[in-house]
């Protein structure tokens, strides 16, 4: 009797078996699936067109570079006269600028657009992140202008021995000649014995002299007592008396009578003491009272 049931109960749960087996979808039994019934639909389709959400199609994101190449375009096709559209794509460039991408942003500049305001606010942006990297850059760009060689020079203005460590690293080159006179110009007035240490560096001619006498202009007009003292030791006796020139009209703006005394006692080329005299004159007239 005991076996009987068993029996009957394996056979009923056989049953169950196989009709479960045919009830079920036919993914299930590893068959390819069966066309949908006709007139039924997905829910998707059967939401008018018109409803349905439209699926943008993909577009890649769109770099920085391009960003900043379509925005330097559109200043360089816009009139010079509208001031305010070029400053505002100035400032939303400037904006986009952050101590990750600034370097590779400058890098990525064209010659046209590197001497553009927006191509000086990154070159100086990267000069304050990573000073020795962006003038040693710059340094290698035939197309480098006086305006990046003076932005290096301010970059370096407060530790001059890191600026002598640069150029000592640089090739004789009208690049290197800039730097040297910028850092003697932007140090003449605040420390004129470290302007002379660049200055000394240029290469005879102009540009060293107009170093020097800006330099002395500055400093006689400060400390006269000082810079004479320095005049006095220049080995080049066309040069001094230039000095002693500049120095005279400095001392002029504060006592012409002084510079007067200055010039007979320094300057010994006529021409030059001339032109010098002439000049002290009529800074005197101008302090007379009426």
């Amino acid at each position: 009797m005991k076996a009987v049931s068993i029996f009957l109960f394996g056979l009923g749960a056989g049953a169950v078996a196989v009709a479960t087996y045919w009830w079920l979808p036919g993914q299930s039994r590893g068959e390819p699936p069966r066309p949908a019934p006709a007139g039924s639909s997905s829910i998707a389709s059967q939401i008018p067109a018109e409803n349905r959400p439209a699926t943008a199609p993909y577009r890649p994101p769109v770099s920085i570079h391009a960003i900043v190449r379509a925005r330097l375009r559109q200043g360089r096709n816009t009139r010079i006269d509208e001031t305010t559209t070029h400053e505002a794509i100035t400032m939303e460039l400037v904006g986009m600028l952050s101590d990750d991408n600034t370097a590779e942003i400058v890098r990525s500049l064209s010659p046209q657009e590197l001497p553009t305001l927006f191509g000086s606010a990154a070159v100086k942006r990267w000069l304050d992140i990573a000073p020795a990297e962006a003038a040693s850059w710059l340094a290698t760009r035939p197309d480098a202008t006086e305006h990046q060689a003076s932005l290096v020079a301010r970059r370096f203005r407060e530790i001059p021995a890191a600026l002598h460590v640069y150029c000592d690293q640089l090739p004789p080159s009208t690049w290197k000649e800039q730097v040297l006179q910028h850092a003697s110009l932007d140090l003449a007035d605040t420390d004129p014995t470290k302007a002379i240490t660049f200055a000394q560096r240029i290469a005879p001619g102009d540009t060293r002299i107009d170093a020097f006498e800006t330099i002395a202009y500055a400093w006689f007009g400060r400390d006269p007592t000082a810079a004479l003292r320095w005049a006095q030791t220049i080995p080049d006796s066309t040069l001094r008396e230039r000095l002693f020139a500049v120095g005279a009209k400095a001392i002029a703006r504060a006592d012409p009578d002084l510079a007067l005394d200055w010039l007979v006692t320094g300057v010994h080329s006529d021409e030059l003491f001339r032109e010098t005299a002439l000049s002290i004159v009529e800074v005197a007239a101008l302090q007379m009272p009426d």
